[in-house]
Protein backbone atom coordinates (compact mmCIF):
# COMPACT_ATOMS: atom_id res chain seq x y z
CA UNK A 1 0.00 0.00 0.00
CA UNK A 2 1.34 3.24 -1.03
CA UNK A 3 2.17 5.52 2.32
CA UNK A 4 0.22 8.63 0.81
CA UNK A 5 -3.02 6.92 1.20
CA UNK A 6 -2.74 7.09 5.06
CA UNK A 7 -4.59 9.91 6.79
CA UNK A 8 -1.77 11.51 8.65
CA UNK A 9 0.34 11.84 5.27
CA UNK A 10 -2.97 13.18 3.10
CA UNK A 11 -3.47 15.70 5.92
CA UNK A 12 0.30 17.02 5.55
CA UNK A 13 0.21 17.15 2.20
CA UNK A 14 -3.51 18.59 2.04
CA UNK A 15 -1.13 21.57 4.74
CA UNK A 16 1.30 21.87 1.82
CA UNK A 17 -0.75 22.66 -0.65
CA UNK A 18 -3.39 25.13 1.16
CA UNK A 19 -0.23 27.28 1.79
CA UNK A 20 0.91 26.81 -1.31
CA UNK A 21 -1.96 28.01 -2.87
CA UNK A 22 -2.17 31.15 -0.05
CA UNK A 23 1.49 31.91 -1.00
CA UNK A 24 0.32 32.97 -4.50
CA UNK A 25 1.33 29.87 -6.01
CA UNK A 26 -0.56 28.11 -9.22
CA UNK A 27 -0.01 24.83 -10.78
CA UNK A 28 1.91 25.29 -13.93
CA UNK A 29 -0.49 24.97 -17.25
CA UNK A 30 0.99 22.92 -19.85
CA UNK A 31 0.40 24.01 -23.50
CA UNK A 32 0.09 21.76 -26.35
CA UNK A 33 2.69 22.51 -28.74
CA UNK A 34 2.32 24.70 -32.11
CA UNK A 35 2.56 23.29 -35.64
CA UNK A 36 5.52 25.13 -35.56
CA UNK A 37 7.16 24.02 -32.77
CA UNK A 38 6.40 20.74 -33.54
CA UNK A 39 8.13 21.04 -37.46
CA UNK A 40 10.95 22.50 -35.84
CA UNK A 41 11.42 19.70 -33.40
CA UNK A 42 10.92 17.05 -36.22
CA UNK A 43 13.34 19.18 -38.13
CA UNK A 44 15.83 18.85 -35.34
CA UNK A 45 16.08 14.97 -36.01
CA UNK A 46 18.90 13.50 -37.87
CA UNK A 47 16.65 12.25 -40.61
CA UNK A 48 19.54 9.93 -41.73
CA UNK A 49 19.43 7.94 -38.63
CA UNK A 50 17.27 5.17 -37.62
CA UNK A 51 16.71 6.85 -34.27
CA UNK A 52 16.18 10.19 -35.66
CA UNK A 53 13.55 8.97 -38.41
CA UNK A 54 12.12 7.06 -35.51
CA UNK A 55 11.53 9.89 -33.56
CA UNK A 56 10.68 12.51 -36.01
CA UNK A 57 7.82 10.07 -37.41
CA UNK A 58 7.04 9.79 -33.79
CA UNK A 59 6.94 13.88 -33.09
CA UNK A 60 4.82 14.56 -36.36
CA UNK A 61 2.76 11.58 -36.10
CA UNK A 62 1.57 11.97 -32.60
CA UNK A 63 0.75 15.65 -33.24
CA UNK A 64 -1.27 15.11 -36.30
CA UNK A 65 -3.10 12.56 -35.06
CA UNK A 66 -3.84 13.89 -31.45
CA UNK A 67 -2.83 10.87 -29.85
CA UNK A 68 -1.32 9.90 -26.57
CA UNK A 69 1.93 8.15 -26.69
CA UNK A 70 0.76 4.58 -25.44
CA UNK A 71 -1.45 4.62 -28.96
CA UNK A 72 1.31 5.52 -30.78
CA UNK A 73 3.61 2.41 -28.92
CA UNK A 74 0.47 0.04 -29.17
CA UNK A 75 0.39 0.48 -33.18
CA UNK A 76 1.58 -2.76 -35.26
CA UNK A 77 2.45 -2.68 -38.89
CA UNK A 78 -1.29 -4.35 -39.68
CA UNK A 79 -3.03 -1.41 -37.78
CA UNK A 80 -1.67 0.95 -40.74
CA UNK A 81 -2.67 0.53 -44.73
CA UNK A 82 -1.80 2.66 -47.77
CA UNK A 83 -4.67 4.04 -49.22
CA UNK A 84 -2.98 6.40 -52.12
CA UNK A 85 0.79 5.73 -52.48
CA UNK A 86 3.20 8.51 -54.73
CA UNK A 87 4.43 11.53 -53.51
CA UNK A 88 1.21 12.48 -51.32
CA UNK A 89 0.53 9.37 -49.71
CA UNK A 90 -2.95 8.51 -47.37
CA UNK A 91 -2.30 6.20 -45.26
CA UNK A 92 -5.09 4.56 -42.81
CA UNK A 93 -4.50 4.23 -38.80
CA UNK A 94 -6.20 1.91 -36.84
CA UNK A 95 -5.68 2.81 -33.60
CA UNK A 96 -7.25 -0.05 -31.12
CA UNK A 97 -8.26 0.13 -27.57
CA UNK A 98 -6.88 3.62 -25.34
CA UNK A 99 -7.46 5.33 -22.40
CA UNK A 100 -10.67 7.26 -23.77
CA UNK A 101 -12.12 3.93 -25.72
CA UNK A 102 -12.26 1.19 -22.60
CA UNK A 103 -14.88 -0.44 -24.73
CA UNK A 104 -12.03 -1.25 -26.96
CA UNK A 105 -14.10 0.02 -29.98
CA UNK A 106 -11.23 1.68 -31.54
CA UNK A 107 -11.17 4.77 -34.06
CA UNK A 108 -9.33 4.98 -37.80
CA UNK A 109 -7.53 7.82 -38.30
CA UNK A 110 -6.37 9.14 -42.11
CA UNK A 111 -3.07 11.00 -42.02
CA UNK A 112 -3.14 12.65 -45.85
CA UNK A 113 0.35 13.86 -46.76
CA UNK A 114 0.63 17.70 -47.51
CA UNK A 115 4.54 17.93 -48.58
CA UNK A 116 4.01 21.59 -50.09
CA UNK A 117 3.07 22.81 -46.30
CA UNK A 118 5.05 20.19 -43.90
CA UNK A 119 7.88 19.44 -46.87
CA UNK A 120 10.87 16.84 -45.13
CA UNK A 121 9.17 16.62 -42.35
CA UNK A 122 5.36 15.52 -43.52
CA UNK A 123 3.67 13.27 -41.23
CA UNK A 124 2.43 10.82 -43.70
CA UNK A 125 5.79 10.86 -46.03
CA UNK A 126 7.86 10.53 -42.31
CA UNK A 127 5.59 7.21 -41.65
CA UNK A 128 6.18 5.84 -45.09
CA UNK A 129 10.10 6.10 -44.97
CA UNK A 130 9.44 4.67 -41.27
CA UNK A 131 8.01 1.31 -42.19
CA UNK A 132 10.07 1.24 -45.16
CA UNK A 133 13.03 1.02 -43.17
CA UNK A 134 11.54 -0.82 -40.77
CA UNK A 135 10.44 -3.83 -43.74
CA UNK A 136 14.19 -3.28 -44.97
CA UNK A 137 15.23 -4.32 -41.32
CA UNK A 138 13.53 -7.50 -41.61
CA UNK A 139 10.23 -6.11 -39.84
CA UNK A 140 6.89 -7.93 -41.37
CA UNK A 141 4.61 -7.60 -38.49
CA UNK A 142 4.39 -6.15 -34.80
CA UNK A 143 5.34 -2.61 -33.29
CA UNK A 144 5.45 -0.05 -35.94
CA UNK A 145 7.53 2.10 -33.30
CA UNK A 146 10.06 -0.03 -30.73
CA UNK A 147 10.72 1.70 -27.28
CA UNK A 148 13.84 3.82 -26.81
CA UNK A 149 15.73 1.23 -26.30
CA UNK A 150 15.82 -0.95 -28.93
CA UNK A 151 13.12 -3.22 -28.28
CA UNK A 152 9.04 -3.53 -28.89
CA UNK A 153 6.71 -3.50 -26.57
CA UNK A 154 3.93 -6.87 -27.55
CA UNK A 155 0.62 -6.67 -25.89
CA UNK A 156 1.68 -9.24 -23.19
CA UNK A 157 3.69 -6.60 -21.48
CA UNK A 158 7.10 -8.41 -22.57
CA UNK A 159 10.08 -6.62 -24.52
CA UNK A 160 11.01 -8.00 -28.36
CA UNK A 161 13.33 -7.37 -30.73
CA UNK A 162 16.04 -4.93 -31.94
CA UNK A 163 16.20 -1.71 -34.36
CA UNK A 164 19.63 -0.03 -33.67
CA UNK A 165 21.30 3.23 -34.93
CA UNK A 166 22.39 2.70 -38.13
CA UNK A 167 22.52 5.18 -40.86
CA UNK A 168 19.99 4.90 -43.38
CA UNK A 169 21.25 4.86 -46.96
Amino acid sequence: ASPTRHPSVRAQLKGYAVRWSKAGHKPDKSHPLSLEENVRMARACDLGTVQGLRAATLVRLQHDMGARESEMLALNLDDLSWIRTGDAPVIRVRIGRSKGDQEGSGRTLYVEAVPDVDGDVDPALLLTRWVRARRDQGATDGPVFETDHGAARRTDGELSGSFGTERLS
